[in-house]
């Protein structure tokens, strides 16, 4: 997934700076580096300004705060509005990347249900312990993601060099979408047993329907 967009990013900051304040205005003093390292003062100044009219902060101070990066910002923020407007903004793919569950740093995964999706999908939905409200979602032709159908719709495959490659990415590798879009942490969900690739977790297919049907309660 890429970078979010400038102004979710300052969000963002102002959101970590209040995620231990449990009333609904927050004051808090900060610095435009804090804000963000990547982003301009006058573009901070803006974005700010227009948080201001979204109703998320209070009108930010005059000109002479911004001459230099190190004159405090001392903001007021809604943070119930502010949440709210950062809703509005992120796009659907960051939102599911968002709503996937927390996991503890020794959650393991225990099973994996691909949604079968219509073929000019170019991905597939992926519940995984049958959090059928919380889905992934993996692009069919990674190789990885080739495997995890096969063996959800024979429960086992030869041991090519592509699938044996496949196995180590989805067992191993932190950087592999079934944890780093979730929190679980790597888990062993293929194994080789005479002479196959096996499922190690339990693997299967579901519809698209019963999906719909499941994720409704």
């Amino acid at each position: 997934m890429e970078a979010y967009a400038p102004i979710i990013e300052v969000i963002n900051s102002l959101l970590l700076m209040e995620e231990t304040r449990s009333h609904g205005v927050s004051y808090l003093t900060t610095y435009h580096d804090r804000l963000s390292k990547n982003i301009s003062r006058d573009e901070i100044r803006r974005y700010l300004d227009l948080l201001h009219k979204k109703g998320c902060i209070a009108e930010p101070l005059g000109n002479s705060v911004w001459v230099s990066k190190d004159t405090p910002l001392i903001l007021t923020v809604h943070l119930e509005r502010l949440i709210a407007y950062r809703k509005e903004l992120i796009s659907p793919e960051e939102r599911r990347f968002e709503q996937a569950p927390a996991r503890s740093a020794t959650e393991k995964i225990s099973s994996i249900e691909l949604v079968i999706t219509p073929e000019e999908k170019k991905e597939y939905l992926v519940v995984l312990n049958k959090k059928y409200n919380k889905v992934i979602e993996l692009n069919k032709k990674k190789n990885s993601t080739m495997l995890l159908h096969d063996l959800a719709t024979c429960q086992h495959v030869d041991k090519t060099p592509r699938n044996l490659k496949a196995m180590e990415y989805l067992n191993a590798r932190k950087d592999c979408q079934l944890y780093s879009k979730t929190g679980y942490v790597p888990t062993i969900v293929v194994k080789q047993r005479s002479g196959y690739i096996v499922p190690a977790v339990k693997i299967r297919k579901l519809a698209m329907a019963t999906y719909k049907k499941k994720s409704k309660t």
